[in-house]
C-alpha cells in the first residue's frame, strides 16, 4: 500500500466530512421545510380541540361532581343544652339524618352571640362517624380552655356546617 502523507489525510478526511454534511443539511432543511408546512394544520387541529374542550367545560362544572357527594342539607340538629364546665362551655345534644343516603365526616358549628345579637365566639365539632338515613347521634362541643374563658353570651346557634356521603 502506498504511503500518504498528513497533508493528502486531513485533505481527503475533508472531503469526506463535506460529503457527510451535505446530505445531513439537506435532510434537516427538508425536515424543517415540511414541519413549516405543517404548521398551520396542526394549529388548526389543536384550536378545534381546544374548542371541544371548552364545550365539555360549558357542560360540566366541578360543583356538579361534589354536589353528588354533599349530604350537609340531609344532617339536622335535634335539639342541643349548654352547659358550663369550670371556665369551659360544653354544648351537647343530637343529630339526625334526614336524607336517603349515609353521612359521615359532620362538622358542627357553634356560634355564641351577644345580649345585642352580634357574634362574640364559635367553636365547632368533626364528626367522623358514619350515619346512617334515620340514624340519630349525640355530640359535644367543647368551646373555651380550662385557662381562657368564653366572653359573655346569651345565645348560641348550633348548625351543620358539612357532611358528606363517601
Amino acid at each position: 500500500m502506498e504511503n500518504i502523507g498528513i497533508w493528502k489525510t486531513i485533505k481527503l478526511g475533508f472531503w469526506l466530512g463535506i460529503g457527510f454534511i451535505i446530505p445531513s443539511l439537506i435532510v434537516m432543511a427538508s425536515g424543517t421545510v415540511f414541519t413549516v408546512m405543517s404548521i398551520p394544520s396542526i394549529m388548526e387541529a389543536s384550536f378545534e380541540q381546544s374548542a371541544s374542550l371548552d364545550d365539555f367545560n360549558d357542560s360540566f362544572s366541578i360543583s356538579d361532581y361534589t354536589d353528588n357527594f354533599d349530604v350537609t342539607k340531609n344532617i339536622s340538629v335535634e335539639h342541643y343544652q349548654d352547659k358550663m364546665n369550670g371556665k369551659q362551655l360544653l354544648i351537647l345534644g343530637s343529630i339526625i339524618n334526614d336524607g336517603d343516603q349515609p353521612a359521615s365526616s359532620i362538622q358542627l358549628e357553634a356560634e355564641l352571640l351577644n345580649s345585642s345579637g352580634e357574634f362574640v365566639y364559635e367553636c365547632s365539632e368533626y364528626i367522623q362517624k358514619e350515619l346512617a338515613s334515620g340514624e340519630i347521634e349525640n355530640f359535644q362541643i367543647k368551646c373555651g380552655c380550662g385557662k381562657n374563658p368564653i366572653p359573655e353570651y346569651s345565645s348560641i346557634t348550633v348548625r351543620v356546617v358539612g357532611a358528606s356521603n363517601y
